[in-house]
């Protein structure tokens, strides 16, 4: 009879102290500390963020400006500005290997462009950039070179007039247009004769 009394002391006592262990593992603990909220004036300006490396960047000039005896040197292609000839600005593009000399004349704006090419007899490249619907087309001689002449009305009251030659000798294309009010009268074959000097000298 002891026997049993001492055991059921003892399943009291381990019951207890279960009892005891589980309300302690209740209690509970202290949350971790939080961070303080951002305010308004912690916020990072929306200038000041670092720019988006995938937005676009502008594109460099591949025109380079030059004086009139660098473009001579570095084209490689003589050339004499007519008389009379006002505001030039010369300029040289590396990847064509294109020459242009921009420059006004009696209130017109002329453009002259020389570049390397190889054609067969008979063959003009159109070089200077202008692609209207050419009328009045008619072949015309530049010095010892044959060419062509054409006419065509922009979109404004404007004329343009483009005149485009060949010398085969250094194997050199070469355009002179124009922009003009006027075109009865104007003589664009005189000024393209006084701009031209054949890269091999006279002949």
């Amino acid at each position: 009879m002891e026997r049993i009394i001492s055991l059921l002391v003892i399943a009291m006592l381990a019951g207890s102290l279960a009892f005891a262990g589980s309300v302690q593992g209740a209690v509970p603990q202290p949350e971790a500390e939080k961070a303080p909220a951002e305010t308004a004036e912690d916020a990072v300006p929306e200038a000041d963020l670092p720019q988006d490396a995938g937005e676009a960047v502008g594109l460099a000039n591949p025109w380079t400006e030059m004086t009139e005896e660098d473009l001579r040197q570095t084209a490689g292609v003589p050339f004499e500005m007519p008389e009379g000839a006002e505001n030039a600005a010369y300029r040289w593009l590396e990847s064509e290997r294109l020459a242009e000399v921009q420059f006004t004349l009696d209130g017109d704006e002329y453009c002259f462009r020389v570049q390397p090419d190889t054609l067969q007899e008979g063959e003009l490249d159109n070089i200077s950039g202008m692609y209207f619907a050419w009328e009045h087309e008619e072949p015309v001689q530049i010095k010892h070179c044959a060419g062509t002449l054409g006419q065509a009305q922009t979109g404004s009251e404007d004329w343009v007039e483009l005149c485009l030659w060949y010398d085969a000798a250094p194997g050199l294309m070469y355009s002179l247009s124009v922009y003009t009010a006027e075109p009865d009268g104007l003589d664009l074959t005189a000024v393209a004769d006084a701009l031209f000097v054949p890269a091999q000298g006279e002949v």
